[in-house]
């Protein structure tokens, strides 16, 4: 087995990269990757990032359905060294999952349809399930700044 497959992760083991030698630890405390993950310009790159998906997936909770009647809002958190953007309805438990997901519901009559204040589309008969396919708003936001990414 090669030293480098059974070296502990606190091995001080020289790691060649173009025009820089890292005597330091390969993992943990004190690696490339912890020193860097904690520069101001990565905490800034990561926030800005946090707030553009964000604001693209608030832009689609907005446009996407076709009836807004739900609290749900995007919201953006800072974690240890990341964020985390999140959907949220503080008056419904199930609500964001619900809109991103999809959900099951009782089918609807003429009479829920007018209380609505829908005027056509279709009638399903009381009491019927029906599946309600999710808008996914969190997902497709993260897949157009993927898409858009600048680097691969």
């Amino acid at each position: 087995m090669s030293p480098s497959v059974s070296a502990p992760v606190t091995s001080t083991r020289r790691i060649p990269v173009p025009n820089i030698t890292w005597y330091g630890p390969l993992k943990g405390e004190g690696s490339v990757d912890d020193v860097v993950s904690h520069t101001a310009e990565v905490h800034d790159a990561l926030r800005i990032h946090a707030n553009a998906l964000a604001l693209s997936a608030e832009f689609l909770l907005d446009v996407l359905p076709k009836h807004r009647t739900g609290d749900a809002q995007i919201g953006v958190q800072q974690a240890k060294l990341d964020y985390w953007v999140y959907m949220h309805d503080p008056q419904n438990f199930m609500g964001a999952k619900s809109i991103e997901d999809g959900h099951w519901v009782n089918g609807y009559g003429e009479q829920r349809r007018r209380a609505l204040g829908e005027s056509e589309g279709p009638i399903k008969p009381e009491g019927r399930h029906h599946w309600v396919p999710g808008l996914h708003p969190m997902q497709k936001a993260v897949d157009h700044a993927v898409q858009n990414a600048k680097v691969r």
